[in-house]
């Protein structure tokens, strides 16, 4: 995890043990002077990096297994990361998720899922399509991105982590209850490379109080 140094109006909430001035979790309500702005709402500051998944171990998470009538993926937990495998490209569709995610939605609060994706894929107008979804506890897909790999593939994840973004605010109906969070790979475009990897390195939860 990382830290930054917040400002004077800041709310200190954790810090290293070495050096508290060093916060890893801070806030600054609205209003109030931040370094550069005025805080137009609340604001909380949680610092975390791209290989933090690396620390992570697959527990919470579940592979969604054989979805009749597709044809199920590989999977895999290497090197600190999840991994779903496409044996074909005409019909393959499977998912990793984590219905234990421990983040309870709150009303009032905008929310910000962050997706760390590659791909072992070197052209990735071939890579495979993948979604993300966030969902409550029921697995009621409150939101949902696919990426597809049309025509350049410049939206679709290469060797290197590519971040995808979902932001949602909740509805009062699900408000208290907890986070569901899933990673799909969909193979049913034959022009697509038919045997391929998409890797989940990093998920990770922001949130932002409204006012």
């Amino acid at each position: 995890m990382g830290w930054g140094v917040p400002g004077e109006t800041a709310i200190a909430i954790a810090g290293l043990s070495r050096d508290p001035h060093k916060c890893t979790i801070f806030a600054y309500d609205a209003g109030v002077e931040m370094p550069g702005l005025v805080a137009p709402a609340k604001r909380v500051g949680l610092f975390l990096f791209r290989n933090t998944a690396h620390d992570f171990t697959p527990e919470g998470w579940s592979f969604s297994g054989l979805i009749v009538p597709y044809d199920a993926p590989s999977s895999a937990y290497e090197n600190g990361s999840l991994c779903l495998k496409t044996m074909n490209n005409t019909n393959t569709f499977g998912f990793w998720a984590n219905d234990d995610s421990g983040v309870i939605m709150e009303s009032d609060t905008l929310y910000k899922i962050n997706y760390a994706i590659r791909s072992d894929v070197e052209k990735v107008a071939d890579s495979p399509e993948l979604r993300i979804r966030v969902s409550d506890k029921g697995n009621n897909v409150i939101l949902a991105s696919d990426i597809k790999s049309e025509s350049d593939g410049s939206d679709s994840p290469g060797i290197d982590p590519q971040d995808y973004s979902i932001w949602f605010y909740p509805m009062d109906a699900i408000a208290g209850t907890e986070m569901t969070l899933a990673f799909d790979i969909l193979n049913f475009d034959p022009t697509d490379q038919s045997i391929s990897s998409l890797f989940l390195d990093a998920v990770n939860v922001s949130k932002y109080l409204v006012p």
